[in-house]
């Protein structure tokens, strides 16, 4: 059947279109931009960080949040909150920002990452450690905008890796990249690891994180929580855990001395064996009697060579480390 308009009609449908229309335009200039900005649609956000989008995209960080929270917790407002009025008007100060060159900027990254990483350290452990003490926040060592690899979300800054270049093509191996990370700011461990005698780092066999616990220690050189020195080394170094009949005391962290660091140098020395002095020279900064004693004076080489004290680190047969 074959409608015929009417002056009425027309002017019915005209009221519809033109409140439809304003309608619309209503929800563009305030609604559909507020929950676009409010999502954080990746669209609302890369037009400015196009670079930051792209990898998120990508992201181990982004993948976690969709597969486990949900498609709107992998937005950028989960960790950002609403930026409706930064789409607005796109200013430092109108969206949530992280600066980790602040004490507050610190808490508020930690509070943010401890919240889904808590199984790693919570938030007052991690506050009591050396990092955040000295002014190192999550994001100084972890890029929460990279790539979909748990080991490529460290840094590389600060010339870390050419500070510890790759051993045999090595260079995007994990224990490469938790080394680099860690350098970028401990430059002066750098040389060490070059020193004739060193732990395996450059060549990728060791890493940091294998003898210092990064997010919740509070011992002493971020030695792993509750261990010492001694505990720590012998993880490696099985034979000489003992126990021995006749220990030599200064191996034992709660004796004479500070553990295997008073005779070993952890990163590197010029020595062999890390010595932090050469020969017999080590021996004497506790067996001052042996300058006094000239049946040792006259002997050549160490005092742990074969034939005298080999056993050195502790003996089932010998007070003396004779074997």
């Amino acid at each position: 059947m074959n409608r015929t308009s009417s002056p009425m009609g027309d002017k019915m449908r005209l009221a519809v279109a033109s409140a439809a229309a304003c309608l619309l335009g209503l929800a563009f200039a305030s609604g559909l931009p507020a929950k676009r900005a409010q999502e954080s649609d990746p669209l609302a956000c890369q037009d400015c960080h196009a670079e930051t989008a792209a990898t998120w995209k990508n992201s181990l960080h982004r993948g976690y949040l969709q597969r486990y929270l949900g498609e709107a917790a992998a937005e950028c407002s989960h960790c950002h909150g609403d930026a409706s009025t930064h789409l607005a008007e796109p200013t430092k100060d109108n969206i949530r920002r992280f600066s980790p060159k602040s004490v507050e900027g610190i808490r508020q990254s930690a509070r943010l990452c401890l919240g889904c990483h808590r199984t790693v350290v919570n938030e007052r452990s991690w506050s009591a450690t050396a990092h955040p003490s000295a002014g190192i926040s999550c994001f100084d060592c972890h890029r929460v905008h990279g790539p979909d690899d748990a080991y490529a979300h460290l840094h590389r800054k600060n010339g870390g890796m050419s500070k510890l270049p790759a051993v045999s093509g090595q260079a995007d191996a994990p224990s490469q990249i938790v080394n680099a990370s860690c350098i970028a700011c401990h430059e002066d461990i750098a040389g060490q690891l070059r020193a004739r005698s060193h732990h395996p780092m450059l060549e990728g066999r060791v890493k940091c994180t294998d003898c210092h616990e990064v997010h919740r220690s509070t011992e002493p050189a971020l030695l792993p929580t509750g261990r010492d020195v001694r505990d720590v080394c012998t993880d490696c170094h099985t034979d000489r855990r003992g126990p021995f009949i006749f220990e030599h005391e200064p191996v034992h962290s709660s004796g004479l001395g500070e553990g295997c660091i008073t005779c070993h140098r952890p990163h590197g020395s010029p020595n062999p064996k890390l010595a932090p002095y050469f020969g017999r020279a080590l021996c004497m900064q506790c067996h001052t009697d042996i300058l006094e004693d000239g049946a040792h004076r006259v002997r050549p080489g160490n005092c742990w060579r074969a034939g005298c004290h080999a056993a050195i680190h502790g003996s089932n047969r010998s007070e003396v480390f004779l074997e």
